[in-house]
């Protein structure tokens, strides 16, 4: 049994391996992909720090530069040097200097798909290939489980869980690959099975089915008095941070017509690993006051475990540590594939070299 699990070990990841370090890699750059995106575009996320303008005052500028389009969502500057992003209905992203109203640039959804930030998610999770690659990842996550659990089992008997210093290059190869193995063992469990779970929608969905899915409750938006003017955004924003203490506003999103109030996007410190948020204020368009509110505790079982899956996969469990961690292990997956393929060499020609003297 050993010696079989030895074999099939050896060629999974020998198949494997060119997949499992792309899936491996594209992760660990994925898992600060805003953080990527802000440092791969500076002129458009970093700006100097200074006292803001009102939203209002910043939308009067948009507009004024770019008149006659829609504005859809506005996503206030989270840091003291970041920029207010405008959404704009026929263009996409518009970065505004929050000191200033200067718009630092613009970037259509096609330019944000293409930018590498995007293409490394999308290299991570299809390979670029469309359901064929969503195929082929699949593959790959079971065999990178497959590979985690004959591992274990291969050193459970030696337990070999240190370097020696006096030791050829070979031996100090063969420990790490197994030491590497080892100490990322769990995490890449974790990433590997939410991973396939993720990669089946339809699995996703009983498990949504049966234990419950939230859905948003709707706010209508009551009737206007005559006459009456539109509330101010910086009233928006004041009436959805006064609603809920202790959550920063990530998105204020535009009524589409007259029956629809402002949904402020809300994001607290728990939230972890997700941009946006999972709680919103319904504010009235006209008063400015709070027509309702959710919080992301009222979620149901179903989207709580959803979410869950999608927190073990990115690390997102308990923020900035075990996205650290999480990250250190995408990248125990290269050197896996590297301290393998070199075993792999190493082994290859010894055999070859026993061959030879047998004949």
């Amino acid at each position: 049994m050993r010696q079989f699990l030895i074999v099939s070990h050896r060629w999974v990841a020998l198949c494997a391996t060119p997949l499992l370090m792309v899936i491996g890699l594209t992760g660990a750059a994925i898992t600060y992909q805003s953080q990527l995106d802000a440092l791969l575009n500076p002129r458009l996320f970093r700006t100097t720090a200074a006292n803001p303008l009102p939203l209002d005052s910043l939308l009067v500028r948009v507009q004024q530069t770019l008149p006659g389009k829609a504005l859809l969502a506005i996503q206030p500057a989270a840091t003291p040097r970041g920029t207010t992003v405008f959404r704009v209905s026929a263009m996409g992203d518009v970065f505004v200097q929050p000191a200033t109203g200067a718009i630092l640039g613009v970037r259509s959804d096609a330019q944000r798909v293409a930018g590498l930030a995007s293409r490394l998610n999308l290299l991570h999770r299809a390979l670029l290939l469309g359901d064929r690659g969503r195929l082929t990842v699949r593959w790959g996550t079971i065999a990178a489980l497959y590979l985690v659990i004959t591992g274990i089992v291969l050193w459970w008997p030696d337990k070999i869980f240190s370097l020696r210093a006096n030791a050829s290059w070979k031996r100090i190869n063969f420990d790490l690959h197994h030491i590497i193995g080892v100490l990322a063992s769990v995490v890449i469990v974790i990433t590997a099975g939410t991973g396939l779970l993720i990669s089946l929608p339809d699995v996703n969905a009983a498990i949504s089915k049966a234990a419950g899915s939230s859905v948003d409750p709707r706010f209508p938006q009551p009737r206007a008095a005559p006459g009456a003017h539109v509330a101010s955004l910086d009233q928006i924003r004041a009436a959805a941070a006064a609603a809920m203490p202790g959550a920063t506003v990530a998105m204020i999103s535009m009524p589409v017509d007259s029956s629809q109030p402002y949904r402020v996007t809300m994001h607290f410190p728990e939230d972890h690993g997700i941009p946006g948020g999972r709680s919103f204020v319904a504010i009235d368009r006209y008063r400015g006051t709070v027509l309702g509110q959710f919080r992301r505790d009222e979620l149901l079982p179903g989207t709580r475990l959803l979410m869950l899956e999608r927190d073990l996969h990115t690390g997102g469990v308990f923020g900035t540590p075990t996205m650290i961690v999480w990250m250190l292990a995408s990248l125990a997956i290269g050197a896996q594939g590297v301290t393998g393929l070199l075993m792999w060499w190493h082994a290859r020609r010894g055999r070859k070299a026993l061959r030879q003297r047998a004949r």
